[in-house]
């Protein structure tokens, strides 16, 4: 029996994709106010636009994550759990599919790449992370594609892209949780 490998490698990431969204869709939509969630809703979720993108006078304001939990919150409702944790969830799921590629870029295997996408997987902080309204897992998303596109211009494969998504992710990634700021400071060193 012939096994076709390529077949068999999308399947097993598919797998682990499909047990990755199990593992952080269970309890998505338990009641709004866990852990740091609770601060980050009460002092600056549900303010006014304008007051989350000026303010950062609250460590519990990442303010990037602040802007789409406000913007969530209008959509589907204030109390509408799911949707408040739905920019996490999606990030932190985003952020999977980047350590596979930050590993296969880096280690050029793809056995190597897939062993790092199940162990971030299952991974109980980034699980955490992924469902829970804060901004860590935007900034986990943030970081890997700027390791991801750092390491491609230290190949030289420069691009006025990837220099314009670097920025753009740096950007945002500090304007989320602003002491990202010593992370840009190691990337860039």
């Amino acid at each position: 029996m012939v096994i076709d490998t390529k077949k068999a490698s999308l399947i097993l990431l598919a797998t682990i994709f499909l047990l990755a969204i199990a593992l952080r869709s269970y309890q998505l939509d338990r009641i709004l106010g866990g852990h740091d969630e609770n601060a980050m809703l009460l002092y600056v979720g549900y303010a006014p636009l304008k007051a989350i993108v000026t303010n950062y006078w609250d460590v519990n304001n990442h303010i990037f994550h602040t802007i789409l939990v406000r913007l969530m919150g209008t959509w589907f409702g204030e109390e509408n759990s799911i949707a408040i944790r739905l920019p996490t969830l999606l990030f932190g799921l985003a952020s999977l599919w980047m350590v596979y590629r930050v590993a296969l870029d880096l280690f050029n295997s793809n056995l190597i790449a897939q062993m790092a996408l199940l162990i971030a997987a299952i991974n109980p902080t980034h699980i955490h992370y992924s469902q829970t309204a804060r901004g860590y897992s935007l900034v986990i998303f943030f970081s890997t594609v700027m390791i991801l596109l750092s390491l491609k211009v230290l190949r030289s494969e420069t691009s006025k892209t990837r220099g314009i998504v670097i920025t753009l992710c740096g950007f945002l990634s500090v304007y989320t949780v602003p002491t990202n700021l010593y992370f840009l400071f190691g990337l860039a060193t």
